[in-house]
């Protein structure tokens, strides 16, 4: 019992930094197996600044189900990188058929924000769909978080 969490915790670990990139190239495409689907879709963000400039956003997905999600970290098995006030960002990727949600829209750097999302999807095997356009859109004006002490 012992190892088995020991193992997990492990595992957990080493996946927590690997999340997929889900702007693949033709050749990560090609190699299609009968339990993956391909995933086409884009994201554009909108409005709101920060007081650093920074512009680069991630929307992470997770698998829903699966025989070892539990091994897994929330948010972080697929990783999808757009710019705020840039051009709509068309995605393309192979996934393992199943359950998805973006769960998560983060900024890192000297100050992190996140904000949890929900946004449900599905991947069939052998199967190309098209999940649609998400856009993300911010107030106008500068984004400030607080931190209550």
């Amino acid at each position: 019992m012992k190892l088995t969490r020991s193992l997990v915790a492990v595992l957990a670990l080493l996946s927590s930094g690997c999340a997929t990139s889900m702007q693949m190239s033709t050749e990560d495409l090609n190699r299609l197996t009968p339990t993956e689907g391909i995933v086409v879709g884009s994201v554009q963000i909108k409005g709101g600044k920060d007081n650093l400039g920074r512009t680069g956003w991630t929307l992470l997905a997770q698998r829903l189900r699966g025989p070892l999600a539990f091994l897994v970290p929330e948010g972080l098995e697929y990783r999808l990188n757009a710019s705020r006030g840039g051009a709509e960002e068309v995605f393309v990727a192979k996934m393992e058929a199943g359950d998805y949600r973006f769960s998560k829209l983060s900024q890192h750097g000297f100050s992190t924000f996140t904000a949890d999302t929900n946004i449900n999807f599905r991947v069939q095997a052998g199967t190309n769909v098209y999940i649609g356009w998400l856009i993300v859109e911010f107030p106008p004006g500068l984004l400030r978080a607080r931190n209550p002490v």
